[in-house]
């Protein structure tokens, strides 16, 4: 009965998200708002029949199958390769690491800030207004970043990252791991681990200061632990695991899925195997997660003297999954947090609140059936067909750098490139997809066929979670990764089928029952969506604009120009007529004034800002008074501007930068309403609210 309904359930799940990859594509703008494209079914069987031709030509070139043949046969090779790949793939994540730096924001900042303010004896954020008093879910990752912080100190984010590519590279020895429950050989197992290199999203979230990746490691661990204890009864292997998946949902409590599906497989290898002595293990997955859990919160409690609460009640991310966000289907947007302070922080009436809250939702959905259908697709969508997962808005939204990241990671932040990475994702999503579905067409049933669906049956818990829960692509990752030992078993399988010289069985190589079930459901949501799918693209053409917008944030050319107004009075530098001026002072500066012999600016466009640069001065314009001044270079915000058209061809406005990293989004948006300009006696001043922005003309 278990392997039958995990089988078909996840068969209706992946029929149903390979036919959203073929309608559509979810895309997160750099705001993060949420926008359906259309998909082309041209593009999508494109990638599916080039897929199999991959797996043709590997079965028809001599040299490819030698080798093939010869990684099989030579386990010391195979070893090597392993060793090898898994030190590159740490090396590629080491070097996005290096290059990029990223800097913890949002909940990562709060958890970093509260785990350091411990060390002055400060436990304010333990209080019920304070962010760990009311997001208990993070107490875990802050114990473990406040004992972090006695060996790296307090917010290395650097080093909390380099732990991130390790994690990595784990999580891909351990899915190659899981490949010998699927008796994968030794070429499809290095195949795990070298999809690891182009998967491009969790390389990125390595810059990702959580517990994402690290607790996806300990979990995968956990999991081929609990397969060696059952196979050899070896006691330390059962403590080992059930140790290591109470550190993963101590680390992130979204983990407690793995934890509930490593129960069940426990529970039905004990019954099937008769080995109800081994039930102990299952009261040392329960036993180790309460002493995380409970002994958690009793030591942060004895530490601080404060008596903890509850904080945000689950209910209100059920609540918040179940409204239409303004950046998407169920995306957050702050209901938690604010019904949590609407009533003064108190759990159980937030529980009643959120509870009325979903019930009047589900009212609504039961009233307005469309509306029902439309919501949990587009969720859906959003989630599972985000070829990103959100790797990219965490990249640009509000971020910041410890460096002055190079142009090859600026193109990646920007929504041209980000679009380009979008379609390589969406390449490598409908790869993973279609090869895991074909693993369950062609999958040999043994007596120990349960076994092999541990990792799809955690994608059912993953896809049922978040089909109600707040919807975030950075944790529907955690699952969408484990169909990859699926997908090249399924790849591995269609490789057999070709090498077979005589006409190939049909019913001895393909599951028919399954073609026949996967066939229907093409159908039933090909016919149920055929007027109902208007939401799937609806948002094409502007993403396209949006897109299209992107590739001219470039306004003014690198170049020299006098910069001018109406009147043809030009930009010019003087000196500053308080002090005597002298090219040696510290503070030298002078300020700008309309006069009629112009200065030369020279403009220099870098990651989507504009510097104002006078050689023959050798200073740089600066916005930090009401006056602008032209003063030696600073590494600061107040020297970088934005040049954006007016409605007039050939005038612009020239608009101070307000951060030192903003993202495109913000750029394209920006009003003039505080801008470059001049008062009546000339002078260059930046103009406020109410005033009537200044045109400026560039004059090469």
């Amino acid at each position: 009965m278990y392997e039958w309904v995990v089988t078909l359930l996840v068969l209706v799940i992946l029929v149903f998200l390979i036919y959203l990859s073929s309608r559509t594509t979810a895309v997160l703008t750099q705001s993060e708002h949420l926008l359906f494209i259309k998909e082309t079914f041209i593009f999508f069987f494109a990638v599916i029949l080039a897929s199999i031709l991959l797996v043709f030509i590997s079965v028809k070139n001599q040299k490819i199958s030698r080798i093939i043949a010869k990684i099989n046969s030579d386990d010391v090779l195979y070893r090597k390769l392993r060793k090898w790949l898994t030190i590159g793939l740490f090396g590629v994540c080491l070097f996005w690491v290096l290059n990029t730096q990223m800097i913890a924001r949002a909940d990562q900042i709060e958890i970093q800030e509260a785990s350091f303010r411990i060390h002055l004896g400060d436990f304010g954020e333990l209080l019920p207004d304070g962010y760990i008093g009311a997001h208990s879910n993070q107490m875990g990752l802050m114990l473990l970043s406040y004992w972090f912080s006695f060996l790296f100190g307090s917010q290395n984010y650097l080093v909390f990252q380099i732990i991130n590519c390790i994690a990595v590279s784990v999580i891909y020895l351990q899915l190659a791991g899981f490949g010998t429950v699927l008796k994968m050989n030794n070429f499809g197992k290095l195949l795990v681990q070298v999809s690891g290199f182009f998967f491009f999203p969790i390389i990125f979230f390595t810059s990702f200061v959580y517990g994402n990746l690290i607790g996806l490691a300990l979990s995968l661990c956990a999991i081929n632990l609990e397969y060696a204890f059952f196979e050899k009864k070896n006691v330390k292997y059962g403590i080992l695991s059930a140790f290591l998946i109470a550190l993963a949902a101590m680390v992130k409590p979204n983990f407690s899925i793995f934890m509930i599906g490593m129960l069940i497989y426990g529970a039905i290898t004990i019954a099937l195997n008769k080995s109800y002595k081994a039930a102990y293990y299952l009261v040392l997955i329960l036993l180790f997660f309460c002493i995380q859990s409970f002994g958690t919160r009793f030591l942060f409690e004895k530490m601080s003297g404060i008596e903890m609460g509850d904080g945000i009640s689950p209910y209100a991310f059920a609540a918040m999954g179940l409204q239409e966000g303004g950046l998407g289907p169920g995306w957050y947007d702050g209901y938690n947090d604010l019904s949590y302070e609407m009533v003064k922080y108190n759990t159980h009436e937030q529980r009643q609140m959120a509870i009325w809250n979903i019930k009047d939702r589900l009212r609504f959905f039961a009233d307005n059936k469309d509306e029902a259908i439309s919501f949990f697709t587009r969720k859906t969508a959003a989630q599972w067909v985000e070829p990103t997962y959100e790797s990219l808005f965490i990249l640009n939204e509000k971020s910041d750098y410890a460096v002055k990241y190079s142009e090859w990671v600026w193109f990646i932040t920007t929504v041209y490139g980000g679009a380009v990475l979008t379609r390589l994702g969406k390449v490598f999503q409908i790869i993973v997809l279609a090869g895991a579905l074909l693993y369950l067409i062609l999958v040999r049933r043994t007596d120990e066929y349960y076994k092999k669906l541990t990792l799809f049956m955690l994608l059912i818990g993953g896809f049922v979670f978040h089909f109600v829960w707040e919807a975030n692509g950075q944790y529907t990752i955690l699952f969408f990764i484990l169909l990859i030992p699926y997908a090249v078993c399924g790849y591995k399988y269609l490789r057999a089928i070709m090498q077979q010289s005589a006409v190939v069985n049909i019913k001895e190589n393909v599951n028919i029952p399954m073609v026949i079930v996967v066939a229907l459901l093409i159908i039933l949501f090909s016919v149920f969506y055929s007027v109902r799918s208007e939401f799937l693209t609806a948002d094409s053409v502007p993403y396209y604009d949006y897109v299209a917008q992107s590739k001219n944030e470039v306004v003014i050319p690198d170049g020299k120009y006098n910069i001018c107004v109406d009147s043809g009075k030009k930009l010019t530098a003087v000196p500053d007529s308080t002090k005597e001026y002298a090219f040696d002072d510290d503070d030298r500066c002078m300020y700008l004034e309309l006069g009629n012999e112009g200065i030369t600016v020279q403009i220099k466009n870098y990651h989507g800002r504009v510097r104002f640069y006078i050689p023959e001065k050798n200073l740089y314009l600066q916005h930090d008074g009401e006056k602008i001044k032209a003063a030696d270079y600073k590494d600061t915000v107040k020297q970088l501007f934005i040049i954006k058209e007016s409605s007039e061809p050939g005038k612009y406005y020239i608009i101070p930068c307000q951060k030192g990293i903003d993202t495109f989004d913000e750029r394209k948006n920006v009003t003039p309403e505080r801008c470059l300009g001049y008062d009546t006696d000339g002078n260059v001043i930046m103009m406020d609210d109410g005033e009537s922005p200044v045109k400026w003309e560039f004059i090469k």
